[in-house]
């Protein structure tokens, strides 16, 4: 996080305020997000190597000994122990994207997810379209998948389905606290071949999905609503400040309260590279 242009009064408080709460560790960035809102700005970095949150967080709340999830291009299979297929979601455990009801895209099989009793989903830099079937491929044996505890941050890969790579598409998603906007301030990448900055969510001034003109019903905007675009060059830095050019609204781009936001960097035909990454700079109002 950068303190450059934090007043040194602010970081008093806030250093007094968490030197009396408990000492524990934020479990993800929107931890991390939860607590910061309110008081300063949140500056986040994801490299392609490890993706950050991923696209999708998926967490067990159940009474199961070792729960966890494996994923193709056409389904996840999840088990509450070793072995033994947790009957309370899907069909004998399997969530097929083609075929469960809302699944067939990452926002509806979050929603599907989360439904369930033994479980909770959120999306992290996922948008609501974009495809479960290009989650990476993930076998019982490809690493530890335990759902258990924070649960299991799920990585999205290129434009093919399945795959099981070790560099992902690199996204950052910020979700305000109830009650409370983003303001995108900046945005900072590297990637590998030539791609594209893209900022989605629904902006405030869009916040009450305005009727278009002919239109008998409003359009849906949400986090898979493109509101900012801008060319990448290959290993060639590239930041947008939003607070002082580029039509920045009051000091930044301004999204709708309780509005959930995405940067994405690169694009999904090239491979990243573990060096390349996305630093962006949001306030909560």
């Amino acid at each position: 996080m950068n303190y450059k242009k934090i007043p040194v009064t602010v970081l008093l408080v806030l250093a007094a305020a968490l030197s009396m709460a408990p000492r524990s560790q934020a479990a993800s960035l929107e931890d991390a997000q939860m607590k910061l809102a309110g008081a300063i700005g949140l500056s986040a970095r994801s490299n392609s190597a490890d993706s950050g949150e991923g696209v999708m967080n998926v967490q067990y709340i159940g009474t199961g000994s070792d729960p966890i999830v494996t994923i193709t291009s056409t389904a996840m299979t999840f088990y509450s122990a070793a072995g033994v297929p947790d009957t309370t979601i899907g069909t004998a455990g399997v969530v097929t994207f083609a075929s469960t009801a809302g699944c067939s895209t990452l926002g509806g099989l979050c929603d599907y997810i989360e439904a369930r009793t033994n479980y909770r989903c959120r999306l992290t830099g996922g948008k609501r379209d974009d495809l479960p079937i290009l989650l990476r491929d993930q076998t019982a044996t490809t690493a530890v998948r335990r759902l258990s505890g924070d649960g299991q941050n799920l990585q999205l890969e290129g434009a093919s389905a399945g795959g099981d790579g070790s560099a992902y598409a690199i996204r950052q998603g910020f979700t305000p606290p109830s009650g409370k906007r983003v303001v995108l301030r900046k945005c900072t990448t590297i990637t590998n071949a030539v791609g594209t900055l893209l900022v989605y969510g629904k902006t405030a001034a869009l916040a009450n999905n305005i009727l278009n003109l002919g239109s008998a019903t409003p359009p849906i905007r949400n986090d898979s609503t493109l509101v900012w675009s801008e060319p990448t060059e290959s290993a060639t830095s590239l930041t947008e400040d939003w607070t002082t050019t580029n039509g920045g609204v009051g000091g930044g781009i301004e999204f709708a309260t309780d509005e959930h936001v995405v940067v994405s960097a690169g694009n999904v035909a090239t491979v990243q590279l573990a060096a390349d990454f996305l630093q962006c700079s949001v306030e909560f109002r």
